[in-house]
């Protein structure tokens, strides 16, 4: 079997959708199905380029002149596409959705058969009013996609349940979460003591420094506590906010800015956490791949009750881990504060999660489910 993913980016970009893919991928070719992957180059300006992996896939990451509206600009995407479908002719084309450049799919959905991958809605935000303007021209193309696909693969109930988008097309969904390959959480690079802990916890976080991360309310909420500080790791556009608002706090003791890291310091970092944080306050936070990541290496998990997200889906409160209201830093340092007074109960969120991992998450699952997916179609 011949199967194309299209993604937005491919590692080493950094993102969830970007690790899911990669290590999907790679599990892919181990069960003997032929992969191509097309996606855009995540730097500007470089040139189109076509390589064969040393775990056996094909990759082409073509060039980019930029971005708009968060969509990478890529003007010979339709060109390769077609260039594809033409000459390697794939069984299965695997979209993995939003990205635009995806829609050009719509002129070759005769050639091979579709499968949209729902990593989340374009979520129109009070916070983000460019977005709900542009939601309009993407939204009638977002429709035929679905329209044509076979199967539309859906990562969670929660958001299955919650989206206006996909109701309609209920009948041709499925859901498949997301999952993770352990062996890319087993690479550790050193990582420079942050601080002398002094009896304190370290609650560590990671991502994109985007208006619906929530990372203003974790960094409040050490103003509610003395017993834990923060390590936030990533880079963005609210990062010079995100500074401001700490110094403004005083507390440049307690919160810490790691910047961008290679996969090596995060899973340091991870592993060497006390809990992780996912503070985010909308549902364009749809699953939190980090999650399972932090779940791996048996971490409690310290998330927020968004509705319709999966987040409280893969954190079970109670279980793995806490789930306070979002967007309040009151509630997340006194739910550390309760966390650092029983580590009774962290030890058993760590050890549930890390079973739940491997019961549910392991990517070797999820992959054997997705290829159900494409023997049924």
């Amino acid at each position: 079997m011949k199967v194309l993913h299209v993604g937005k980016f491919f590692p080493p970009a950094i993102g969830g959708i970007e690790n899911f893919l990669s290590d999907l991928v790679k599990w892919q070719v181990r069960s003997g199905i032929e992969i191509c992957v097309l996606a855009h180059d995540h730097k500007v300006l470089r040139r189109t380029q076509i390589s064969r992996t040393a775990e056996g896939f094909s990759l082409i990451r073509l060039a980019t002149l930029g971005s708009f509206a968060y969509v990478p600009v890529a003007p010979s995407f339709p060109v390769m596409a077609y260039k594809i479908m033409k000459t390697w002719k794939p069984d299965l084309v695997h979209l993995h959705l939003p990205n635009a450049s995806a829609f050009c799919f719509l002129a070759f959905a005769h050639r091979a058969s579709l499968v949209i991958h729902w990593h989340s809605d374009v979520v129109p935000s009070k916070h983000d009013r460019k977005l709900a303007m542009l939601y309009r021209f993407y939204k009638p193309w977002e429709t035929a996609l679905l329209r044509k696909a076979k199967v539309v693969i859906a990562t969670s109930p929660p958001y299955l349940e919650s989206s206006a988008t996909l109701k309609p097309f209920r009948d041709k969904c499925v859901i498949v979460p997301l999952g993770v390959d352990p062996a890319r959480l087993e690479q550790f690079s050193p990582f420079p003591a942050i601080h002398s802990r002094n009896g304190r916890l370290m609650v560590f976080t990671v991502g994109r420094f985007s208006y619906y991360k929530g990372f203003q309310y974790l960094i409040k909420s050490v103003t509610y506590s003395n017993n834990f500080f923060v390590v936030i790791a990533g880079d963005g556009p609210l990062r010079r906010n995100l500074m401001k608002l700490r110094d403004r706090l005083n507390l440049r003791g307690r919160v810490f800015f790691t910047g961008k890291l290679g996969i090596g310091q995060l899973n340091t970092l991870l592993n060497g956490c006390d809990i992780f944080c996912l503070p985010s306050i909308e549902r364009t936070e749809a699953f939190g791949l980090v999650l399972l990541e932090a779940m791996y290496f048996a971490k409690p998990l310290l998330t927020t009750s968004i509705p319709g997200s999966g987040v409280s889906w893969v954190n079970e409160n109670g279980v793995t881990g806490l789930c306070v209201p979002p967007g309040s830093a009151e509630a997340i340092g006194a739910a550390v504060n309760e966390l650092d007074v029983h580590e009774e109960v962290r030890n058993f969120f760590g050890r549930n999660g890390s079973k739940r991992f491997n019961r549910c998450f392991h990517i070797a699952r999820v992959s054997e489910e997705i290829g159900s997916v494409y023997e049924a179609i």
